[in-house]
């Protein structure tokens, strides 16, 4: 969940910025074929430099929180590009040099949008990597649930075909038991025979001895 709303914040930042930079440029243009005057063109493209710079710091904070890394690397140029132009005071444009430095100026926003919609394919494929782990994730938690729901629904049919087979096996076992001990009765009155034949085949012997002496 937190992948898609990153891709969400990081798309409508990028969004932002290719809009803003894109009014600069509109600016830059109508100046340049005089449709509107120089200090209308500087005060418009000086009102949304600090908004430009603010919407790139927040991008390349939440990349920062969200653990994209590569992103963040990709982001930080021109962050410090941006960071570098507020400290010298040169992020503004002046009225007085606009004319001189028109191709300066178009060229800088050209660049600055190039270089957000090389970088917008590796946010989005590494959000998308995110996403996929997600969604499996997400599957093999469906996938569990269903296993667990089809055992709940399968338990009753199965408890009465698992004690029949426990009953089957107890009363095999116990036939089982008693055919063994039948057995081993058979056995004994055998062996009670055939000691009393011996017996009596020694008292016979003993009388047939007796009585040739």
């Amino acid at each position: 969940m937190w992948a898609l709303w990153t891709w969400l914040l990081s798309f409508f930042f990028i969004l932002a910025l290719l809009l803003i930079l894109g009014f600069q440029l509109v600016c830059l243009v109508d100046l340049e074929y005089d449709y509107i005057n120089p200090y209308d063109s500087a005060s418009r493209i000086n009102r949304v430099v600090l908004p430009e710079f603010i919407t790139q710091a927040v991008l390349c904070f939440v990349l920062l929180v969200t653990g994209h890394w590569v992103a963040f690397l990709l982001s930080l140029p021109y962050l410090y590009y941006n960071v570098r132009q507020y400290m010298q005071g040169k992020h503004l444009v002046d009225v007085t040099e606009i004319y001189s430095q028109l191709n300066q100026e178009k060229n800088k926003r050209f660049f600055k949008m190039g270089y957000l919609i090389i970088k917008k394919p590796d946010l989005a494929a590494e959000n998308a990597r995110d996403l996929i782990g997600v969604g499996q994730m997400a599957k093999s938690s469906t996938n569990q649930s269903r296993c667990c729901n089809n055992l709940r629904l399968d338990l009753p049919r199965t408890l009465p075909l698992v004690s029949l087979q426990r009953r089957c096996r107890s009363s095999h076992g116990g036939a089982t038991s008693r055919h063994s001990a039948r057995r081993n009765r058979k056995r004994d009155r055998r062996s009670w025979q055939e000691r009393r034949r011996e017996r009596q085949r020694e008292r016979f012997d003993e009388r047939m001895r007796t009585q040739m002496a």
